[in-house]
């Protein structure tokens, strides 16, 4: 492998977790909103998952959901709950 083939791995990595710190940025701060009912969201950090989906690809995508999930759910206390398995 050369390096310029190291270097775009990287990158796509480096983006990847740009991508999904971001998703769970915008997961949390959908719980400051205020809806009418409590347990519709709007689902702000699924854009993150849509954008990773358009410009990398559905493996990218389902990685970049699945751990954008899984560490917003750890981040809000709510990991292996119910609300964390219906989120799946």
């Amino acid at each position: 492998m050369t390096l310029i083939e190291k270097n775009k791995i990287n990158r796509r990595i480096a983006i990847l977790s740009l991508i999904v710190a971001l998703g769970v940025v915008l997961h949390r701060l959908e719980v400051l909103i205020p809806l009418p009912s409590p347990w519709i969201k709007l689902g702000l950090a699924n854009v993150m998952s849509l954008v990773t989906l358009i410009f990398f690809g559905l493996r990218d995508a389902v990685t970049v959901t699945l751990l954008r999930i899984m560490l917003g759910s750890i981040i809000g206390g709510t990991f292996l709950s119910p609300t964390f398995f219906l989120s799946l």
